[in-house]
């Protein structure tokens, strides 16, 4: 079984994340837009890491571009233009300022038209992460990889259980199946906003293997 942990949106409270994935040893992806405090469709942050914090958490772990401004990557919203700008640039964008091959692209919002999902790969990207929930394995598109639960928050895919509760039914079903993955997603700002974390730390421990 494999784990990961991917956390969205560059708050400031990734600090602590960052603690935390460090702490329980889990690999872990950070998705930044490359605007931070600029960035659209945001406005439940409160306050953003800089870009020296951002450097500072890039040297332990791995970066991905969430776009130049969170944008959504849909036809309807913004033209081929505007997309190309919010997929290629911020790739050179956190690969000029982290060094590292920024190799792995979310969607803002998990949306997108087919047409940009196929501009993300053409940038040189390797994969590409959605906000879909339920699944144990890395599925056969990797410009559309779906994760396992979302941290912090109550969805409708959980019917009765709490988030936590749905984690640990889902890892304890990871456990029994052949290469699978068990992929955690979220967003620091709503873990801080929800008081979640006694529960995300409860979680990491519980999936020590």
């Amino acid at each position: 079984m494999k784990i990961i942990a991917t956390w969205d949106d560059g708050a400031k409270q990734d600090f602590r994340i960052a603690d935390l994935m460090e702490k329980y040893k889990i690999p872990t992806i950070f998705y930044w837009p490359c605007a931070l405090n600029k960035s659209q469709n945001l406005t439940r942050v409160k306050q953003f890491l800089n870009l020296k914090e951002c450097k500072e958490i890039a040297k332990n772990f791995t970066i991905g571009s969430h776009t130049y401004n969170h944008l959504h990557l849909k036809k309807e919203i913004i033209n081929e233009e505007q997309a190309k700008f919010e997929i290629f640039n911020s790739r050179k964008f956190w690969q000029d300022e982290t060094g590292q091959s920024i190799d792995t692209f979310c969607y803002p919002r998990g949306r997108f038209s087919i047409e940009y999902k196929k501009m993300v790969e053409c940038a040189g990207y390797k994969s590409a992460r959605g906000i879909m929930v339920g699944k144990l394995d890395d599925g056969e598109d990797p410009y559309y990889t779906d994760t396992t639960v979302h941290v912090g928050i109550k969805r409708e895919e959980y019917k009765e259980l709490t988030w936590l509760e749905y984690a640990m039914v889902m890892f304890k079903q990871a456990q029994e199946i052949k290469n699978s993955t068990f992929h955690m997603f979220g967003h620091s700002w709503e873990i801080e906003a929800n008081n979640e974390w006694k529960n995300l730390e409860s979680l990491l421990r519980n999936i020590q293997i």
